[in-house]
């Protein structure tokens, strides 16, 4: 399902160890690599992509009964879509299920190639993950402190109030001018994004749903922070998603969106979601 290769780490049958006990196993390692499920009979099979533990990728292929006719046709599911699909088979007592070890770089390059397989929000796959992770979290007893004397508290005289000079106060500093962003008719380089998402680290995430000019202002608010180079962005449309790099050094900036199974760059891309909020942001900063 995707280019990357590597190490086979286990191989396991769903009815003595499920799916989705595998997913949650290898999510508490903070697993990078692919966990595969096969089931041959149902003519399905999901690859779960995973980078220190975090769901980034999803694909799948099942096949689909055509109306009226006894034939079927495989479906091609990404991104968000394949995670339902995924959900569905987490503790099916059928198929197998393999875990690949691949590379963190690896990984990053098929989410280049395979663009709509990424996952850049919270999915019910996941959530459903974290949710059994935790409940099988035992409390630990915590050792009680041991209280510490303190020494009585000392009446404190008030001091006089200080007046200062006129020369002596503070002068208020006007906050320097956000530069203008520049938006390129053009769409993001592969090479330039695989380099920035290597060295990136997620700053926030934002829960609330913004417009592109708000988006384009969280972009300088974020530069600002000093020892910054690169500025990435990822949200979600209503039918597709958006995503922003922001390059400091030339204050220009290069936006897709991917909807209705095209990709749109630049210019295009801006009007395409005028008007439209993006929601499920996350900033990467490098």
């Amino acid at each position: 399902m995707f280019i990357g290769s590597g190490k086979v780490l286990e191989i396991s049958e769903s009815r003595t160890k499920p799916f989705g006990r595998v997913l949650r196993d290898y999510a508490s390692k903070g697993f990078t690599g692919y966990v595969n499920y096969k089931n041959f009979s149902q003519g399905v099979y999901v690859t779960v992509a995973m980078v220190e533990g975090r769901i980034v990728a999803c694909r799948a292929v099942g096949r689909v009964a055509v109306i009226f006719s006894p034939v079927e046709r495989e479906v091609l599911y990404e991104g968000v879509e394949c995670s339902n699909v995924a959900t569905r088979y987490l503790y099916v007592p059928e198929g197998v299920v393999e875990v690949v070890e691949v590379p963190r770089d690896l990984i990053l390059l098929d989410t280049l190639i395979f663009p709509l397989a990424r996952i850049e929000e919270r999915t019910p796959l996941e959530a459903s993950l974290t949710t059994e992770m935790v409940a099988e979290v035992r409390e630990v007893a915590q050792p009680v402190p041991t209280p510490q004397l303190q020494p009585p508290p000392q009446e404190r005289v008030p001091a006089p109030p200080r007046v200062l000079p006129v020369e002596a106060v503070p002068k208020l500093e006007v906050a320097p001018r956000r530069p203008e962003l520049k938006l390129l008719d053009e769409c993001i380089d592969p090479l330039t994004l695989y380099t920035v998402l290597k060295s990136s680290q997620l700053l926030e995430s934002l829960r609330e749903t913004v417009s592109l000019s708000s988006l384009m202002e969280k972009l300088k608010e974020a530069a600002s922070r000093g020892g910054v180079s690169y500025v990435y962005v990822t949200g979600a449309l209503k039918e597709g998603a958006i995503r922003i790099l922001y390059d400091i050094s030339t204050s220009t900036v290069r936006v897709e969106v991917e909807k209705g199974g095209r990709t749109l760059c630049g210019g295009e891309a801006a009007r395409a979601v005028e008007g439209e909020k993006i929601s499920s942001i996350r900033v990467w900063v490098a």
